[in-house]
């Protein structure tokens, strides 16, 4: 990961990352279509303090903000916020913790925790949603409160920190995470 950062650090350094068409309000523009914009956790270790995971492939790594978004000019990538841990649902099939945050506009937000082999994480969506439409969902005497970082997933790396140029002609880069 280190080497991602200093190399995607130095070509940006080049100016052969983006070009000035790239640049809107001083903050580098995605390079590759937007997957989904998120709030990523900052640290998996102390979910798994809490909750241990109900299946073998173990996921929580972030709460899904939007979708394929059509812009993210009301992204703040790097931004933290205090998201609170409400509930949690599980089945043979998946586990998920149900969230509350102001900035979250899902119907449901939730964390995917983990899901059985085969079992992708957006299975999680309809988990909670039935969870919380039959009132099967598994609520917590106390919320739990963790920091997440705002960002996206371009299909190849997460980036949740982003820095503005610091003149015309040379830039730095983004934090490059790789799953």
């Amino acid at each position: 990961i280190q080497n991602s950062v200093i190399y995607a650090n130095s070509l940006f350094a080049l100016g052969m990352f983006c070009d000035s068409a790239s640049i809107n309000s001083n903050l580098v523009k995605p390079m590759r279509p937007v997957i989904y914009t998120a709030l990523f956790v900052k640290d998996k270790e102390e979910l798994l303090r809490y909750f241990s995971p109900a299946h073998d492939n173990f996921y929580a790594d972030h709460i899904t903000l939007k979708f394929r978004p059509e812009n993210i000019d009301d992204l703040v990538v790097g931004r933290e916020h205090f998201v609170e841990i409400i509930g949690r649902v599980q089945n043979e099939n998946g586990d998920a913790l149900i969230v509350e945050c102001p900035l979250l506009e899902n119907k449901h937000p939730h964390l995917t925790l983990s899901c059985a082999d085969g079992i992708k994480p957006f299975y999680s969506n309809g988990l909670v949603e039935n969870a919380i439409k039959y009132n099967t969902a598994e609520y917590l005497k106390e919320k739990l409160r963790i920091v997440c970082v705002e960002g996206y997933f371009d299909g190849e790396n997460v980036i949740i920190k982003q820095w503005k140029k610091k003149s015309q002609n040379f830039w730095v880069g983004m934090e490059l995470l790789q799953f």
